[in-house]
């Protein structure tokens, strides 16, 4: 298991989110902590949203950069299989395997004109990393 890093812990800022909570309207933050969910349900590590349902949710997920991988992947499977919307906030890196695999022919990607600038867990702006960020979303299939 990957140790997560304290970056791993920070908070979508509002210009981030709150447009697409507008358009998408979130029932579930599936990758939070109490100090930095932005649902009123939320999943916390001990709660292990990785082994939760998201069955018919519309899901906010701002997953740790450390271990974003399995998230994609429940990101994938939640959509597909249980009806949930995942919309995810990751770096744009298009040159990892995650990126080819799991975002770019899976879901539709939105690339976003600025680096996020961050909330820390003091709740002050903790800074951006140095790279670009994406914001994947993946939809539920829809029956013909």
């Amino acid at each position: 298991m990957t140790k997560l890093k304290p970056t791993d812990y920070w908070r979508t800022p509002p210009e981030v989110y709150d447009p697409l909570d507008a358009e998408f309207n979130f029932t579930l933050d599936v990758c939070a902590t109490e100090d930095n969910a932005l649902c009123e349900m939320y999943l916390t590590e001990h709660d292990d949203g990785l082994k939760q349902s998201w069955a018919n949710q519309r899901c906010w997920c701002n997953p740790p950069y450390s271990n974003v991988t399995p998230w994609l992947i429940k990101a994938c499977k939640e959509s597909t299989l249980n009806n949930a919307l995942v919309v995810a906030l990751l770096k744009a890196d298009t040159s990892t395997r995650w990126y080819h695999t799991l975002v770019s022919n899976r879901a539709e990607v939105r690339f976003l004109d600025r680096r996020v600038n961050y909330i820390g867990a003091d709740g002050n702006r903790a800074g951006a990393p140095p790279w670009p960020s994406l914001i994947a979303i993946y939809r539920p299939l829809e029956v013909a």
